[in-house]
Order: C-alpha cells, then structure tokens, then sequence
C-alpha cells in the first residue's frame, strides 16, 4: 500500500533540540537571542517575579511589544503554514534588574 499525501501538506522534519540558555533582564533594552538564519522555533519563558516585555529586534521597550507575566510567561514562535519564521534577533527589558528569561530555541 502507498500512501499519498494530499498536495498541499507539507512535511516538517523534526526540531534539533538546542541546550538550555538563559539571559539576565534588566531596566535597559538588550538583545536576548541573536539572529539565527536556520532558526525552526524559539521558546521564551519568563522565570521571575516581575514581567518582562520582548520584542523582535535590537529594542524593547516597556509596557510595549510582547508581554511575559510573571512566574512562567512564555511564548513560542514556530515555523507559520508556509514554512516561515522570524529569524532576527530578539531583545527584552524589564522594570526591574536582574530577572530571568529562560530560551530555548531550535535549529
């Protein structure tokens, strides 16, 4: 038996896991994860007290871009149906020093 898959499925191969990293957040803008050309995900959780704001590019601001509570906030950024991501660099800001941004991201 042969298996056809309808013509506009698209195959995705499996996410190459990177290692674990973390970025500290404070009261000025700084890019958390660099541009990546092969880039297939990117998973940002928020492991402090206190939100932090990222956005995609060189500066974030507060109260601005994307919001991540406090205790787990996070958000992924995946491959969309046609097979694109945002490859750029990432930045966050918090309103307090010394937070932590938890990343993983795959390639």
């Amino acid at each position: 038996m042969v298996y056809h898959a309808p013509a506009d499925m698209r195959y995705f191969p499996p996410l190459g896991g990177g290692p674990p990293l973390s970025a500290t957040v404070g009261v000025a803008s700084s890019v958390v994860v660099q541009a990546a050309p092969g880039r297939k995900q990117l998973t940002l959780t928020n492991d402090s007290d206190t939100i932090i704001y990222v956005s995609r590019g060189d500066e974030a601001r507060l109260n601005a871009g994307l919001r991540l509570n406090a205790n787990g906030g996070t958000l992924t950024d995946s491959v969309d149906a046609l097979g694109r991501i945002y490859n750029g660099p990432w930045s966050a800001i918090s309103s307090v020093a010394a937070k932590i941004l938890l990343i993983s991201e795959d390639r």
